[in-house]
């Protein structure tokens, strides 16, 4: 196979999006349920518990005596259904599994492991709902958002906000009354464009999410109504184009053979991107970032035959 054949392929196969189908239940990719941590206290889990219900009518209604879920009747049932359930829900807008170290993520479905209460219906059931599944454009590999974590204290949520818009340099401009994203004025809302700015400009010098626990990595994009979350994506593009300038540097100084790269005096490896989202900016920004071509799905196989056949045409 030849070196640009091989060059090629390699960057396909890194873009290709991970199947979803399996038949193994809870074990796909992005399945994922979050339930009680059985070694936590009686009083810490009693807690989170309560907090957790206090998020909505729905969060705990199935868990009520004479309800589908009440039985076994027990704490350590009631809150994984529970936190569960805010889980699910709340996900896609940064919602986490921590619930103050009362919550783990179990990958296993807990409807075949007798986690959760024997007597839920089908319809009750702890299970990971299709609007969750790892499906959509926002949720293709290396596209991820820094948000704030809603479980986060307000004080520490001020001070990692503060950080961000001070010394760590994000642009808080947007967030300031009359700007895009003024709305929601809330403290999670700013805290999360300002930490999301920050990790956007600072990743790529190992910048980091943490913000002393306030921060969190989120695979759905954040952005709503008129204001925009920035994002890196395709954080392997990034990689191929380190690992390239650093095989140019050795065949410039004579520390590598060309021939090991195609009898090239630059070498490149040639990037298909392969994605559902079919807006053109998408497609600007994918040339702007480094790649070489970009294909919305879904395509047939003369369309990627073509894509293809236009790579070995420049070479």
């Amino acid at each position: 196979m030849s070196p640009v054949l091989l060059r090629l392929l390699l960057a396909l196969l890194l873009f290709m999006v991970i199947p979803k189908n399996s038949d193994a239940a809870g074990e796909e990719l992005g399945k994922q349920w979050c339930i009680a941590d059985e070694q936590t206290s009686d009083k810490d889990l009693q807690d989170a518990l309560d907090w957790a219900c206090r998020q909505g009518n729905d969060i705990c209604s199935n868990i009520g005596e004479g309800k589908s879920c009440y039985l076994p009747n027990t704490l350590k049932d009631h809150a994984s259904y529970a936190f569960n359930a805010y889980y699910q829900k709340f996900k896609k807008q940064g919602g986490s599994c921590y619930f103050h170290g009362a919550a783990m993520i179990n990958e296993l479905d807990p409807n075949q492991t007798h986690e959760m209460p024997r007597w839920c219906s089908q319809n009750d059931a702890m299970h990971v709902h299709p609007e969750n599944c790892n499906t959509n454009a926002d949720e293709e590999l290396g596209k991820q958002w820094c948000i704030a974590d809603p479980q986060t204290p307000d004080d520490i949520l001020l001070g990692a906000l503060n950080y961000a818009c001070g010394k760590g340099g994000a642009d808080c401009s947007k967030i300031q009354e009359g700007q895009p994203c003024y709305y929601p004025n809330t403290l999670l809302d700013h805290a999360s464009y300002a930490f999301n700015d920050y990790y956007q400009k600072s990743k790529k010098t190992d910048g980091s999410c943490y913000f002393y626990g306030a921060g969190m990595i989120d695979e759905h994009d954040p952005s709503h109504d008129s204001c925009t979350f920035e994002f890196i994506p395709f954080v392997a593009t990034r990689q191929i184009h380190s690992f390239e300038s650093k095989i140019n540097e050795q065949i410039k100084l004579g520390e590598a053979s060309i021939q090991m790269f195609g009898n090239v005096t630059h070498w490149h490896t040639l990037i298909l991107t392969m994605t559902a989202d079919v807006i053109q900016a998408t497609h600007e920004k994918c040339m702007k970032w480094g790649m070489d071509d970009y294909m919305s799905k879904p395509f047939g196989e003369e369309q990627l035959y073509s894509a293809v056949m236009c790579f070995f045409e420049s070479v």
